[in-house]
């Protein structure tokens, strides 16, 4: 008999133990990314294939650091994929490969607008780049230079690596 009180005691404070764990433990640290801005979810590595009319398939990746107005918050890089269909008429059609940052400017309605910062290699120097939020692994991205011309915009969805 004695036994059994011991055994009936240690499994009370099994289960309290228990209890107070799963009380402790709220919904929000269940899910600590719901109260997160549109910014700070972007934060981190982006990859994909976008296309730019007349010119072909190009890979690129996004390193976004914290977003502040006015300042650098990522970093890109853009290499040539696939340029079987290039177009030399619209452009130079040999592989290259650049880099570059971009500058945040705004968040308009769920999307990010940036403009270009330093360039290297022989991508657009000015432009605007847009990211469309979709979900917390995927963004739509655009890249409009600053003398729009249709086969210049380059767009396509990148995925969080």
């Amino acid at each position: 008999m004695y036994k059994s009180k011991i055994h009936i005691f240690k499994l009370s404070i099994l289960v309290i133990l228990i209890s107070g764990v799963l009380i402790s433990c709220s919904e929000d640290d269940l899910l600590p990314d719901s109260d997160l801005s549109i910014e700070e979810k972007l934060v981190g590595n982006w990859a994909g294939d976008v296309k730019q009319n007349n010119r072909g398939l190009l890979a690129l990746a996004l390193n976004f650091q914290e977003l502040a107005l006015n300042s650098k918050s990522a970093d890109w890089t853009s290499t040539s994929k696939d340029l079987s269909n290039c177009d030399d008429g619209y452009f130079d059609c040999d592989e290259f490969s650049c880099s570059g940052t971009f500058i945040y400017e705004r968040n308009n309605n769920m999307t990010l607008i940036f403009s270009v910062g330093t360039v290297n290699g022989p991508c657009y120097d000015e432009g605007t780049a847009t990211v469309r939020f979709v979900d917390d692994d995927t963004i739509y991205y655009t890249f409009t230079p600053s003398s729009p011309n249709q086969v210049d915009k380059v767009a396509g969805a990148l995925y969080r690596v």
